[in-house]
């Protein structure tokens, strides 16, 4: 059986690349997230604690989906 996945293991370096719609969405809504957080910090709406806070919980969350449904790393 074989499994699509969402992202594929980079070539060169560690991590991965979104190798299909799904993986390009994950991409871009973490990048929403943290682009979020960077211009409210800067506008200064937010204290950077919580900025900071935001930033660390995406991309806890984004690395737990690439592993989740990215390619096994080697």
């Amino acid at each position: 059986m074989r499994r699509d996945y969402w992202f594929r293991r980079r070539r060169f370096g560690l991590g991965w690349t979104p190798c299909s719609w799904q993986g390009w969405a994950v991409t871009f809504v973490y990048l929403g997230v943290v682009l979020y957080y960077g211009f409210s910090l800067s506008a200064r709406r937010l204290p950077v604690w919580f900025a900071l806070a935001g930033v660390l919980v995406a991309s806890v969350a984004a690395m737990a989906i690439c592993r989740r449904t990215g390619e096994p790393p080697d």
